[in-house]
């Protein structure tokens, strides 16, 4: 019956939430502030999330996340724009790669382009609205994007996308295993052929670049880590 909400579609629905619900409590586990902007892993999950519906569900599992977020957040509405942007846009463009041909290539590819479009419109975005946030004139934001916005969104969308590699394959075989998604015969068969030796390589190499980057947050930016609201060694 047109209209009806069938298990597949509730299903849909409450693996939706379940992704906001992560996506928001990694955020209240763990950070890295760098000056005054702050890394967090919650870009990994909400582009999971994508990759698995699409990328108008990314879209909204990441609108949905920031709005829980003022809950916490002490930056109002500049911190809703900036975040909702930076995750709606990687998850956006991310899973549009990977929608319409869901290959381990085109994953990659598509994270690598989600990294660089988020990283721009932060950019374009820090000139126009940080300026009024933070009550200075334009001229010292576009100072400081070689030396702070533009590698810090690198850093922080190279980091979410690593991460997304390592965890993409255990999520999807626990939901899989609840029940919340069915995979194929057809698409297991493809992802058992696509993530064998090769996906833990990809794995490993993807730890490590998650590792790398965010030491080079800690030594080179000195950011400190903050672990349910608590820094290091407090």
């Amino acid at each position: 019956m047109e209209g009806r909400i069938t298990a597949k579609h509730l299903n849909r629905y409450v693996t939706i939430a379940l992704f906001c619900a992560l996506a928001y409590a990694s955020t209240l586990i763990f950070r890295i502030p760098v000056s005054f902007l702050t890394f967090d892993f919650k870009d990994a999950i909400i582009v999971t999330g994508a990759l698995f519906f699409g990328p108008v569900a990314g879209v909204v599992i990441a609108l949905l996340t920031s709005l829980i977020e003022l809950t916490i957040s002490s930056t109002g509405i500049y911190g809703l724009i900036m975040n909702f942007s930076s995750s709606a846009v990687f998850a956006f463009v991310s899973s549009l790669f990977y929608r319409y041909k869901k290959r381990l290539s085109r994953a990659i590819l598509g994270l690598c382009v989600g990294v660089l479009s988020m990283t721009a419109v932060m950019l374009l975005l820090n000139i126009f609205v940080t300026p009024f946030y933070m009550g200075v004139d334009r001229s010292l934001v576009i100072s400081m994007i070689p030396t702070l916005f533009l590698p810090f969104n690198l850093i922080k969308g190279t980091i979410n996308a690593a991460l997304t590699m390592v965890i993409y394959k255990p999520i999807s075989n626990a939901l899989n295993r609840s029940g919340l998604i069915h995979l194929y015969p057809s698409k297991c068969k493809r992802e058992k052929k696509t993530h064998g030796k090769l996906s833990i390589v990809i794995s490993l190499v993807s730890v490590a670049i998650a590792v790398a980057c965010i030491l080079i947050l800690i030594l080179v930016f000195d950011g400190k880590f903050v672990f349910f609201g608590l820094g290091l060694g407090e």
